[in-house]
């Protein structure tokens, strides 16, 4: 949530969606977003960028999400890797086969025992 409020702040004009798996931001009143959408079923068709934090580990609507974006569509991937405790092996699958890798974000803000990555991707 912390990062879809920055992006809308610097980018207000932006066509953007940012999705997060956590009911943790409804308990942390501090963070507004503007809404939340159910990803499984979004269009994206309207978006050049899409934010995802954290995809539910083994829940499959994350690989529709990545069938669903538009050629051009950039991705930002917030979570772990491969067998990690994010997303689904079909996931990275699809990363790999549909996105091209533009950057990984080293020396990202963590904290102790998280695995998570930053990653950029654009769909093909």
């Amino acid at each position: 949530g912390w990062l879809a409020k920055c992006y809308r702040e610097r980018y207000p004009d932006e066509n953007y969606e940012t999705l997060d798996n956590g009911d943790w931001l409804w308990e942390n009143r501090y963070i507004e977003l503007d809404h939340t959408a159910d990803y499984a079923t979004f269009d994206y068709s309207n978006y050049d960028v899409v934010i995802i934090s954290w995809p539910n580990y083994g829940d499959s609507s994350i690989e529709e999400v990545l069938k669903e974006l538009p050629t051009g569509c950039l991705f930002l991937h917030c979570g772990e890797s491969m067998r990690g405790c994010t997303g689904t092996d079909v996931m990275f699958d699809l990363l790999e086969e549909k996105f091209e890798h533009k950057h990984h974000l080293v020396n990202s803000i963590t904290f102790s025992g998280l695995h998570d990555t930053w990653d950029l991707y654009i769909k093909l």
